[in-house]
């Protein structure tokens, strides 16, 4: 990708059954590029995903530059 693009991404999701939604820890980076990968509930489906060039996180231990690959359903961007 030629230009940078500012995310805010869902990891460590996980389904809240009582309020019907995912859970998770949210953290910031780049988006660097589009892939596909398995589905987390059925590795029979491919969805697509974008890998994302994190920022340093103290609290949850992420090094500033860890790749991470996120379905684009928990990939927003942020507008500066």
């Amino acid at each position: 990708m030629a230009e940078n693009i500012r995310v805010s991404c869902k990891i460590n999701r996980f389904w809240d059954i009582e309020n019907k939604e995912f859970l998770g820890d949210e953290v910031e980076g780049n988006l660097i590029a589009f892939t596909t990968q398995s589905d987390e509930d059925d590795n029979e489906k491919i969805v697509p995903a974008g890998i994302v060039e994190l920022d340093a996180n103290v609290a949850l231990e992420i090094e500033d530059g860890t790749l991470q690959s996120v379905p684009v359903e928990f990939i927003t961007r942020i507008i500066p």
